[in-house]
């Protein structure tokens, strides 16, 4: 499997943010403050969650931050039930060569005895 897109919307500095990713190699060169580490945290907030990596108010962009705050201090309202759209981070992950979920799994589980195993004998 192979990641081929991603589209971050609403995380940090990256408002509406697409990432289409080459076949061999991709790179992310900006400056600084340009929100290039906020893909990988996006990334890994999302894919390895723990109570540390939990998502929270400061993740959320700057522009729905202060949408949220509005609604909450009763400054704005939320739309009508027809033209509500949802608030929040968006995260799209698009993949090529898919394998089986059994496939998966049994590969997960031996590199994780493979882990294990290597452990024990590092020590």
């Amino acid at each position: 499997m192979k990641v081929t897109k991603i589209i971050i919307n609403n995380f940090r500095l990256l408002k509406e943010f697409t990432l289409d990713l080459e076949q061999d190699l991709s790179l992310v060169i900006g400056k600084n403050n340009s929100g290039k580490t906020s893909i990988l945290t996006a990334l890994d907030k999302v894919l390895n969650q723990t109570d540390k990596k939990a998502i929270a108010f400061d993740d959320f962009n700057v522009d729905l931050r202060k949408k949220i705050e509005s609604i909450l201090l009763g400054k704005d309202s939320i739309e009508s039930e027809e033209d509500y759209s949802p608030l929040g981070i968006e995260l799209k992950l698009y993949c090529s060569g898919l394998i089986e979920p059994d496939t998966l799994m049994r590969d997960n589980n031996r590199q994780s005895e493979r882990c294990h195993h290597e452990s024990k004998t590092n020590t």
